[in-house]
């Protein structure tokens, strides 16, 4: 209680530590390896599905990649048509309540139909390939090869985007005409 402080009071504020800024160049590295990754996991999926339609439904995946080639605008225009009413189709069958289970159903099978139609393009695109180099290979190798030239266009800038749009439209209307006309087909011929 008694105590008494002499000379001159001085108080230290400690140094406060440098603060860390963020490396942006560290972030833009791991988004770039995110993406490259998504991209390689995406060609090999692609690949693997597609090979595998090859395999098992061979008539059919080069009847679709034919209509491609045979008649790109008919099936750039049909899948446009498809994005373009398919959300008024789907809210409508909502709206009937008792439609519920087929909009799921129709919902589904229209988003698989989106996700297979790179592998479309993809067979359509290395057979032309491999027509212009007058060369003749087994459809896995168009795959193989139309997919890298789909996956490297796709990955170009502000092109890759517009190429992406109209190669997923095409490829979309491709597989509706193909079951259209598969259904055709079995319905002339009284198997379903």
């Amino acid at each position: 209680p008694g105590a008494k402080v002499i000379g001159k009071i001085t108080h230290n504020i400690p140094p406060k530590p440098p603060v860390k800024q963020k490396d942006v160049s560290t972030n833009a590295g791991a988004l770039f390896g995110a993406g490259i990754a998504f991209t390689l996991i995406s060609y090999l999926s692609a690949l693997i599905i597609g090979l595998l339609l090859i395999k098992f439904l061979p008539v059919y995946t080069q009847q679709t990649a034919s209509i491609v080639l045979k008649s790109p605008l008919q099936s750039l225009g049909i899948g446009f048509l498809s994005i373009l009413f398919a959300p008024f189709i789907f809210i409508l069958l909502l709206l009937t309540i008792i439609g519920i289970p087929l909009d799921f159903i129709l919902l589904v099978l229209f988003l698989i139909s989106i996700c297979l139609s790179k592998i479309f393009i993809g067979i359509a695109l290395g057979q032309k390939i491999l027509s212009l180099m007058n060369k003749k290979a087994a459809t896995g190798w168009a795959l193989i090869i139309g997919l890298s030239v789909y996956y490297f266009l796709s990955a170009i800038p502000l092109i890759g985007f517009v190429f992406w749009t109209v190669a997923g439209l095409a490829g979309l209307g491709a597989i509706l005409l193909s079951k259209r006309q598969i259904y055709s087909e079995n319905k002339r011929k009284n198997l379903i």
